[in-house]
């Protein structure tokens, strides 16, 4: 018997790279799709319920963006860096989104929560919807960025205004 036999076979040059495995690759598309699925609709349901205007592929850029993420791992299989680099930037895309739809929306602080029937009466009053929200800051108002003024106003005659 010949010493060589029992060797294993030598690693393959550091040239030779292994590709991303698909098993990889759809955890990690599924990971995309779950962070923003949970993040992109939560930042989009203020404008729905306002009625502000926005890009309806804004909803379901979480899909979009691990679609290219796919395409572009399908394409460059061979390169790790490739498929990385999309991954940050599908995560950057659907951050901006949400940053974009934070802007649209005018916080006009309050100084104390509104009642139901309250804030119900105020958006008869000024003939577009309204609602509250609340964090660490203190509670808003939230409208959207062409009603701020009037918004603004009818808080301040209510006396709810927060300086």
């Amino acid at each position: 018997m010949i010493a060589h036999e029992n060797i294993a076979s030598p690693p393959p040059p550091r040239s030779e790279r292994r590709p991303i495995s698909f098993i990889l690759m759809l955890g990690l598309l599924v990971v995309l799709v779950a962070l923003g699925a949970d993040v992109v609709p939560l930042a989009m349901r203020p404008l729905d319920y306002l009625g502000v205007p926005y890009p309806h592929a804004f909803r379901v850029m979480h899909l979009i963006m691990a679609a290219l993420v796919f395409v572009v791992w399908f394409v460059f299989r061979r390169s790790g860096v490739a498929t990385v680099v999309a991954l940050f930037l599908a995560i950057c895309v659907m951050a901006t989104v949400t940053q974009w739809a934070d802007a649209q929306l005018a916080r006009i602080p309050l100084a104390n929560w509104m009642e139901g029937t309250e804030l119900r009466a105020a958006e008869l009053r000024l003939g577009f919807k309204i609602t509250e929200s609340g964090n660490k800051d203190g509670s808003f108002l939230l409208v959207g960025r062409g009603n701020e003024q009037a918004a603004t106003d009818e808080v301040k005659r209510l006396g709810s205004f927060r300086p």
